[in-house]
């Protein structure tokens, strides 16, 4: 999503023509998230309104209009929606592979309930996909929930690995993914740390893209308002033993 207008024209494009249903809400569901990024007051309702198109038997289909209202709420700050929806869509996608799984299932809902603040969901994520897939774009992932779980948990380190993620993202050239992990970083690190270089860049990417809710959310961050807009707090997560 580097390049949302043009994303926006070409999936207006082929909307316009006679699709699948299954196409449609495909190509739909994606406008529908940048939609929700931009700020644009139906967006949820989109969502709504697409799971209606889904064969009571396309699993997948369902799955990943999930997936992505997920991906969403998160921008929006209805983080237990988004943990809600993203934990439905990872136990659908376990049916189509291990790696859909992972890229579609697993590491979204890792960010949702970091965000939640289900810090022991994070860490079991991290351990299971780091332990068993690799790959750039996995990796890059897997370091931003490792950078983002140590930040929750005040632990020094989580810097560097902000600073790794970020490095891996710029990389793989994803503007989007690269801003996102520096609004987290801006988000959970203690103010002490100077986030003012990363903080500027993620502003410029997101601003380039028009993403309204995620410069809104990342305004929050730098003036210590961040707050999950369904409840006063976003509180700790974790259990012993």
């Amino acid at each position: 999503m580097g390049h949302w207008d043009d994303l926006i024209h070409v999936l207006g494009d082929l909307l316009g023509r006679d699709l699948h249903a299954d196409d449609r809400v495909d190509f739909a569901g994606s406008l529908a998230v940048v939609a929700a990024w931009r700020g644009e007051p139906d967006a949820i309702e989109r969502f709504t309104e697409l799971a209606t198109l889904i064969q009571p038997d396309d699993v997948l289909g369902e799955a990943a209009l999930l997936w992505r209202r997920s991906m969403a709420e998160l921008a929006l700050g209805r983080t237990e929606a988004a943990s809600d929806h993203a934990m439905v869509a990872d136990h659908a996608f376990h049916s189509f592979g291990a790696l859909t799984e992972v890229l579609d299932g697993l590491l979204p809902m890792g960010r949702a309930a970091l965000w939640l603040g289900d810090l022991e969901r994070v860490g079991q994520i991290i351990e299971d996909v780091s332990a068993t897939f690799h790959g750039r774009r996995i990796d890059a992932m897997v370091e931003t929930l490792r950078a983002g779980l140590g930040a929750r948990r005040g632990q020094a380190e989580a810097v560097e690995h902000y600073l790794d993620a970020a490095e891996l993202w710029r990389q793989l050239d994803v503007p989007v993914q690269l801003a996102f992990c520096q609004l987290e970083a801006a988000t959970f690190l203690s103010a002490r740390h100077d986030m003012v270089g990363a903080a500027a860049e993620a502003r410029t990417i997101f601003g380039d893209l028009g993403a309204v809710a995620l410069l809104d959310r990342l305004e929050e961050a730098l003036s210590g308002d961040v707050r999950d807009r369904d409840r006063a707090t976003s509180p700790i997560v974790e259990t012993t033993g």
